[in-house]
């Protein structure tokens, strides 16, 4: 991948458009909740990078978790989009509920890709979902609001990271894997609870045995505020660099992307498809809002490979059964410390 310095990026994309430079002024509806004010990447609110309504695959990617309904039925498992609703869909209640789903369909005393299973990971990239749906802090900010200091260390990481390493390993019932994906089991009856992202939702559309919902990842507990939703980290971000001849036009370029893709893309593809086309019930068309609408940035996720990588620290680390987090951030952190106060010191530097 190719990357591309800090210091050679448009230092001032903000004002009320997506993309906007000086004596520019964006009225359009789609600004007025920009995926842009979520990421505040310097304390002046500017922020050099812009995700949104220009790149479909941002949508597409937004993390959830699909269930089986017969499956549900069959468990006397009901009442999935009230938990959502009431607010205790959480980790511990899906693992609650997953733990019986598992059968060894295989018959060689052991969990293998061939069973039965309650939660199934799609893809094991997906288990950095969890990062956000749990809120677990990466950076604390300074008393200027600068992301300063890795806090990925702190109590709430150690806990949530300690429970699905030990459901992953110790229970047959939940299935994660570097090379197996579990979507073919989910198509087979053979997943009760299964992640994925709204653009898989045109892989299940022609399954006719058994009608499937969908849920936002879990919270962390019930004191957890909001549901929080990752996008997948395959979606395009776009910025100006400082070698272009023409800002202002490069940006009303991007503006009018942004523009186009929501007025005719958007609509068509969440409104029409996903709500319509891929559901199979009206709560599930409420479902994708509340996904949609609580999908979150952040400076450490946003950056991670500038600083790191935390975001793949925890994932690949969790893949590996590694029980002993505290440790493997103890080895990480300093050196990451030293990335995160360089990308720091050229962001302040920025006019």
């Amino acid at each position: 991948m190719k990357t591309i310095s800090l210091q050679n990026i448009q230092p001032e994309i903000k004002g009320t458009g997506e993309f906007c430079t000086a004596g520019m002024e964006f009225r359009y509806e789609y600004n007025k909740r920009s995926y842009t004010h979520r990421l505040m990447c310097i304390t002046n609110g500017s922020c050099s990078f812009h995700y949104g309504k220009r790149h479909f695959r941002c949508e597409k990617g937004m993390m959830c978790i699909f269930y089986n309904k017969q499956m549900s039925e069959n468990y006397g498992i009901g009442g999935m989009y009230e938990m959502v609703s009431e607010g205790t869909w959480t980790i511990d209640k899906l693992i609650e509920l997953a733990k019986g789903a598992y059968q060894d369909l295989d018959n060689n005393g052991k969990k293998s890709k061939e069973d039965q299973f309650g939660l199934g990971m799609e893809d094991y990239n997906q288990l950095y979902g969890f990062l956000d749906s749990f809120n677990l802090q990466i950076i604390q900010r300074d008393d200027q609001g600068y992301p300063a200091t890795f806090v990925y260390d702190n109590e709430r990481v150690v806990n949530a990271y300690q429970k699905l390493v030990d459901v992953f390993k110790r229970d047959n019932a939940f299935f994660v894997s570097e090379s197996v994906g579990m979507h073919p089991a989910f198509r087979e009856s053979r997943v009760l609870f299964c992640t994925g992202e709204f653009g898989y939702t045109d892989m299940f559309r022609d399954i006719s045995d058994f009608d499937f919902g969908v849920l936002p990842f879990p919270k962390y507990d019930e004191a957890q505020e909001d549901y929080r939703t990752t996008a997948r980290a395959t979606y395009s971000s776009f910025c100006i660099p400082i070698t272009v001849n023409d800002p202002k036009m490069s940006a009303a370029v991007l503006e009018c992307f942004a523009s186009e893709s929501y007025r005719q893309v958007s609509p068509t593809y969440f409104e029409s498809a996903l709500k319509v086309k891929y559901s199979r019930d009206d709560e599930s068309s409420v479902m994708f809002d509340l996904i949609k609408s609580s999908v979150t940035f952040s400076f450490a996720t946003s950056f991670t490979t500038s600083i790191g990588d935390p975001q793949n620290l925890f994932k690949n680390t969790l893949i590996n059964f590694n029980k002993n987090w505290v440790s493997q951030i103890a080895k990480w952190m300093p050196s990451a410390q030293v990335l995160l106060d360089d990308a720091l010191a050229t962001l302040k530097e920025l006019p």
